[in-house]
């Protein structure tokens, strides 16, 4: 989505997935030509075709080369590439700097990449690595992103200053992309953040804030970040609408208007202030916001670092209390399933437990969550009743999915005072271009309890999900060969408080060290095959290292189990068990 030039006014306001395996296709000019065609072969863009040679046979159109050559390609937005790349068949072949949102396939030595709509205009240089175990070779190309999805860009109302900040109020005019085509030319108003000191050289982070119902947008950002308040009036808790509103929805699709209109309005953000840190973007937000901010993780993890919810719902199917009701307002009946622009059906596309468990993008976050167990609004029971969809509770979901999570949850209602745990302490040190270690089975974790058959929630009254842990993005190291990670618990040993509460703050009264499984998440490098052999060691800055072996599990995963952690810290260490040249 292209950015049109700003009025001179604002200036002077503001101055101070699948792949189909290779084709058959004899390597002509014509052929080679055909750069706007779905690609299949890295090295030319045949027609499409579903012909492929056997998955254990050598590449027919491999040259013999350790790494062939591959062109530069293209792709709409909303349109799927497919980039076959030809190595020789024993050696590891490594993908970097691919854009926000591909899928790297090694087994099958495909790259795979939808972009959405606000990936347009762009150009992605992106290199390909082949090791074999004695030699390397790389070669680059480029995925240029075409610009085809044209929504009217924001307006700029007023400019405002404030404390080593600017406050911009725009208006969104809809078109029927960003609303259903009955509904189209509204008005919406967002207001956005531009530190005065934010520039090309000095990036800084953003926070995009999603308001409950009732709501209106305000200014979130401020001297160190840039801010984000878009405006969503409907009922919708900023999901699916479907696309024949204002019509009764029994028919037709249910499309995401409500998030495109964000990623709208954090596009033109980003093309037009180039100090925003696009590896650095949070979205929170609360009650309603807290819903949209889990379903906007679900299906547009790719623009984010990490996400926080508050008193938030992560299934539509788990709904109840009269707000299905009119939640089929906007996605049709439940027993209708109405599908999405993905294909699924809508009540099963909008449920966080469907999304960690199928959609590496949500599953790569960071999660921050706080619900309240009195919540009569968007109650406890949606993360410890199981999804009608996948089974799982949220908690569960998170905890099996290996996914990076925090979670909290108290015994206040839906709008009662201040939170019992101080979550602003737990401002991870989370960007979309670093790893970051997720833990699971922490010893020091509360019980969430269940849903009992009254109705009523077992478990802790208060309680805290990975609540100890510490690290340092800048101080992880991330290489072909290794990876390594300093962790530290973050605790004070206290006593057990005399109200049955646990401690607050930094406080711990339970067992130490406090032993907990590791995963690492959004390695860039250190990118493994499933199933193959890691070495790890666990070097703690006090008593004995510790060492084993573990596999990738399916999704090329490594979890070291159940390490222990105290506030000294350590290291753990990864390598490869086998000897290549990784690092040049």
């Amino acid at each position: 989505m292209s950015a049109r030039a700003l009025p001179l006014t604002f200036l002077l306001a503001c101055a101070g997935a699948a792949c189909d395996g290779p084709v058959d296709t004899d390597l002509t000019d014509a052929a080679a030509t055909d750069a706007r065609a779905p690609v299949r072969d890295g090295r030319v863009a045949p027609p499409p075709s579903d012909a492929a040679f056997p998955p254990d046979a050598p590449d027919p159109r491999w040259s013999g080369a350790l790494l062939d050559p591959v062109v530069d390609q293209a792709v709409a937005e909303e349109e799927t590439l497919s980039i076959v790349i030809h190595a020789d068949p024993s050696a590891r072949v490594f993908v970097d700097d691919a854009p926000p949102g591909s899928r790297w396939d090694e087994a099958a030595r495909t790259l795979t990449f939808t972009p959405d709509f606000i990936q347009g205009a762009r150009a992605y240089p992106v290199s390909v690595t082949a090791i074999s175990r004695d030699e390397r070779a790389t070669e680059s190309f480029t995925i240029d992103v075409e610009d085809t999805i044209h929504p009217r860009d924001p307006e700029i109302l007023r400019v405002t200053d404030g404390w080593q900040a600017t406050h911009i109020r725009v208006v969104q005019t809809t078109d029927d992309y960003l609303d259903p085509p009955g509904l189209a030319g509204r008005e919406l108003e967002a207001v956005i953040t531009v530190p005065e000191a934010a520039s090309a050289d000095s990036l800084m982070p953003m926070r995009v804030t999603l308001h409950a119902a009732g709501g209106a947008p305000t200014a979130v950002g401020g001297p160190d970040r840039f801010g984000l308040a878009p405006h969503n009036p409907e009922g919708n808790w900023w999901g699916g609408r479907a696309e024949v509103l204002p019509d009764e929805p029994t028919t037709g699709r249910v499309l995401d208007y409500s998030q495109r209109r964000v990623l709208h309005l954090l596009d033109w953000v980003i093309r037009n202030y180039p100090g925003v840190d696009q590896n650095a973007i949070m979205l929170e937000g609360q009650s309603k916001g807290g819903v949209g901010v889990l379903w906007m993780a679900a299906r547009h993890g790719r623009h984010f670092s990490r996400v926080y919810a508050r008193l938030a719902m992560a299934a539509a199917r788990l709904m109840r209390g009269g707000m299905d009701d009119a939640f089929e307002g906007h996605m049709g009946p439940h027993e209708m399933s109405l599908l999405t622009e993905r294909g699924l059906p809508a009540w099963d596309d909008y449920d966080l437990m469907r999304a960690l468990r199928d959609d590496p993008e949500a599953a790569s976050l960071h999660y921050l969550v706080y619900n309240a167990k009195n919540d009569r609004l968007t109650t406890f029971h949606h993360w410890i009743q199981p999804s009608p969809h996948t089974g799982e509770t949220g908690v569960e979901a998170m905890q099996r999915h290996r996914v990076g999570h925090e979670v909290g949850w108290d015994q206040r209602d839906h709008s009662d005072g201040t939170p019992f745990w101080d979550m602003s302490r737990s401002s991870r040190d989370v960007r979309r271009d670093r790893a970051f270690p997720a833990f699971s089975r922490s010893s020091a974790d509360d019980d969430a309890g269940a849903v009992e058959a009254d109705g009523s929630f077992s478990g802790d009254d208060y309680g805290v999900l990975n609540r100890y842990f510490e690290w340092t993005s800048e101080e992880i190291v991330d290489t072909r060969a290794a990876l390594s990670i300093p962790m530290r618990a973050d605790y004070v040993e206290v006593a057990p408080p005399t109200d049955g509460r646990p401690p607050r703050d930094d406080g711990y009264a339970g067992a130490t060290p406090i032993v907990a499984d590791v995963t690492v998440r959004r390695a860039a490098r250190f990118v493994c095959l499933p199933g193959e052999r890691v070495r790890w060691r666990w070097v703690p800055a006090a008593g004995d290292p510790s060492e084993g072996e573990v596999d990738a599990d399916e999704a090329g995963l490594v979890t070291v189990p159940q390490l222990p952690f105290t506030p000294e810290g350590g290291t753990l260490h990864l390598e490869r068990s086998e000897v290549r040249p990784w690092d040049a």
